[in-house]
This record gives structure tokens, sequence and C-alpha cells, in this order.
């Protein structure tokens, strides 16, 4: 689980009953976790405002909320969400 500004979310599942007891792998494997989402969080905040400036382009002002429609319908319906993982692989 992570928690950050927008809530408590569940980040992997690890099997760490043969470590438990092994300080070193224990702050290893929560080392990589916390790097992971460092990297993830930076990099979405960078295209966030990326795509934030693009939006203030005459040109984009229509055509980016088109585009976040068209994310929406997709992700929020399983079959084309299904249909895209499976030819985007």
């Amino acid at each position: 689980m992570v928690n950050g500004p927008k809530g408590t979310f569940f980040r992997r599942l690890v099997d760490a009953s043969h470590i438990t007891k092994t300080a070193h792998k224990n702050f290893k494997l929560i080392d990589e976790v916390v790097e992971q989402v460092r990297e993830e969080c930076c990099a979405a905040h960078c295209i966030n405002l990326m795509l934030e400036d693009f939006e203030k382009i005459l040109l984009h002002q229509k055509t980016i909320p088109m585009g976040k429609s068209i994310t929406v319908h997709i992700y929020s319906r399983t079959s084309p969400a299904s249909l895209l993982h499976h030819f985007t692989k």
C-alpha cells in the first residue's frame, strides 16, 4: 500500500514470508518500492505540467478534452479496455 496526496492505493503484492526476520532485506524491499513510486510520481507530474501547457494553446483547446473523453470511455468499459491491452502489448 502506498499513501499519497490523492489517497492510499495498492502498489504491489510481495511474498516476504521468507525474509521477514532479515532487516536488511526488508529495508531493500521497501527502498525499491519507494524509488519506483518516486520516479513514477515525478514523471506523472512532469507530463501533467506539459499537458496543461498544451491545453493553453488555442489549437489544442478542443482536441485535448476530446481525447480525455475518449480515454474515459475506453477505461470505464471492460471490453474496449481489454481490447486495448490485448493489442498494445
